[in-house]
């Protein structure tokens, strides 16, 4: 729970995060913090993207970014769509990240 206070997870995110995780969160977010991208359905990416950022990871990093475009094809996923254009998918996960396409 200290690990989370320290990168300013807010009491409700970090119920959701020990409540997903258990005894081993310390232990998936400190490895990869973007699996909890994968595994919180909604607002999974920007909690997970805090926590990396906060731990000193660039914000070009790979495993940023490859997040990054999981996120955006789990949201058109969502949205309905079966496929999405290299081109928009490029350029939507760039302004996730805030980085250029």
């Amino acid at each position: 729970m200290q690990f989370l206070q320290e990168k300013q997870v807010g009491v409700v995110h970090a119920g959701e995060i020990l409540k997903i995780y258990g005894s081993q969160a310390l232990a998936v977010l400190s490895q990869d913090p973007y699996q909890m991208a994968r595994d919180l359905p909604r607002g999974g990416f920007e909690l997970a993207d805090a926590i990396a950022l906060r731990s000193g990871l660039p914000r070009d990093d790979e495993k940023r970014l490859q997040a990054a475009l999981i996120h955006v094809l789990i949201l058109a996923g969502q949205e309905g769509h079966v496929c999405v254009e290299k081109e928009g998918l490029l350029t939507r996960a760039a302004s996730v990240c805030g980085v250029g396409a």
